[in-house]
């Protein structure tokens, strides 16, 4: 069994989710992480959060995540526990990484995208 193939496959699911082949991956010039924090007060009556890591014009989104920065992981309950892309509905790219989450306690969350051009 050959694991790392050379063989292109048609309509591969991972070139349909960035709209790219692997080949165009290497042709990118710079790579970048940007991040947004957001901060969830409970105690405030505020219990669901959101947040999006935006990556600048010209830039397309490659990965992403979503990081409990205080607060406590046994009362935050993430509808989007990774994070998942921000696709702009014009032109089809990633521009961004999204999370939503519902917690009983004042949190910090960081959502953060790595952004290439």
């Amino acid at each position: 069994m050959k694991v790392n193939s050379g063989a292109k496959v048609a309509n591969l699911n991972a070139d349909k989710l960035d709209g790219m082949d692997a080949g165009q991956l290497q042709g990118f010039h710079t790579l970048r992480v940007t991040s947004t924090d957001v901060t969830t007060l409970a105690s405030t009556g505020n219990r669901n959060g959101f947040g999006t890591a935006s990556c600048q014009a010209g830039e397309q989104a490659i990965s992403g995540g979503v990081e409990l920065r205080s607060g406590q992981l046994d009362h935050i309950f993430y509808s989007q526990p990774g994070g998942v892309p921000t696709v702009d509905p014009t032109t089809g790219q990633i521009t961004g990484w999204k999370s939503s989450w519902f917690t009983d306690v004042d949190s910090l969350v960081r959502i953060y995208a790595v952004c290439v051009s």
